[in-house]
């Protein structure tokens, strides 16, 4: 089986504009559900990066070896609001990658599991709220939640911060 890669081994997109540009000598990148199969990838990846990397899991999570990022892992409750607002604290970058996927039902369970509405659609509002509340000068922050449930335009200020649709 082949080696599975998330991202380019080189800062693209927003992070080397941060890089290169001196808009952030290190930015901190927060990724919220780094435990999980995809987010463990997007974690290995980034450890690569100059960055300060914020691993956020409800279970511990393991460091990357070998890596030019300076890392710091956290555990946490991410259906309580505070413990979001900690996570996501200074961020740069925050990569929203926690769900609660169910046997057969994916990222629809949220429409009939309170539970599973709580992670996939009541974690990004904290995430939103948590961004809004905690504004500050300089660059702005970017963040991705890659997921189906996002299926609203999050608004931070006048920016526009997330939108899919199923």
């Amino acid at each position: 089986m082949g080696r599975f890669s998330v991202c380019p081994p080189r800062p693209t997109g927003i992070l080397k504009s941060m890089l290169t540009t001196g808009m952030c000598d290190r930015p901190l990148v927060v990724v919220l559900g780094a435990s999980g199969y995809i987010g463990s990838a997007v974690a290995a990846e980034l450890a690569r990066w100059p960055v300060l990397l914020r691993l956020v899991a409800r279970r511990p999570g393991v460091v990357p070896p070998g890596g030019a990022a300076e890392t710091e892992t956290r555990t946490a409750d991410l259906t309580a609001a505070s413990e979001v607002a900690l996570a996501v604290t200074d961020a740069d970058v925050v990569i929203h990658l926690v769900a609660r996927l169910t046997q057969g039902a994916a990222w629809r369970a949220a429409e009939s599991d309170p539970v599973a509405e709580r992670v996939n659609v009541g974690v990004m509002h904290d995430v939103v709220a948590a961004l809004r509340s905690g504004r500050r000068a300089g660059p702005p922050r970017w963040w991705c939640s890659p997921g189906r449930s996002t299926r609203w335009a999050a608004r931070v200020g006048s920016t526009a911060v997330s939108r899919t649709s199923p």
